[in-house]
């Protein structure tokens, strides 16, 4: 697994039609949602079309890394449904070197969970992309990864 945080970067101009999943409007830090790995992106969106949900179209996405490799992936774009708790899908390019290769290690997902008032009315989106997440109670959306670092478990919501 691969683990991503993404936010905005005060010493970069603003991106034009601003940053993913809203980040420059948090008030606070906090895990938003998550990307889902999955093979052959166009044929996972078009089944949940056919089961009901709308999971946004397939874009191809490329970006430079510092070391000069060029990544790119089809990633489904954010929706806005399901309250942060149904990932967007991507696919990694053939030949295209997966940036957990070149990561840092140190720390693992050991878990992710989603809370939700009507976890039900989730349950039906993740089903219609293939995917599952444990998903229990609570008064308000959200997202917790427990991970486990040099330091012990470190839980991220």
């Amino acid at each position: 697994s691969y683990l991503e945080i993404i936010g905005p970067d005060e010493g970069q101009h603003r991106p034009e039609g601003g940053y993913w999943y809203g980040v420059e409007n948090l008030a606070a830090a906090r895990l938003v949602t998550w990307v889902a790995s999955v093979e052959h992106v166009e044929r996972v969106a078009a089944h949940a079309h056919g089961a009901g949900y709308n999971p946004g179209d397939v874009h191809q996405v490329f970006r430079e890394t510092p070391d000069g490799d060029h990544l790119s992936w089809r990633l489904t774009m954010p929706t806005g449904a399901g309250d942060g708790l149904v990932p967007n899908l991507i696919e990694w390019d053939e030949g295209c070197p997966h940036p957990a290769r070149t990561s840092p290690e140190g720390v693992e997902l050991l878990q992710l969970r989603g809370y939700h008032p009507v976890p039900e009315s989730i349950q039906p989106m993740l089903a219609a992309l293939g995917v599952e997440l444990e998903l229990r109670v609570a008064d308000t959306p959200r997202l917790v990864a427990i991970l486990d670092s040099p330091y012990g478990p470190i839980e991220l919501t």
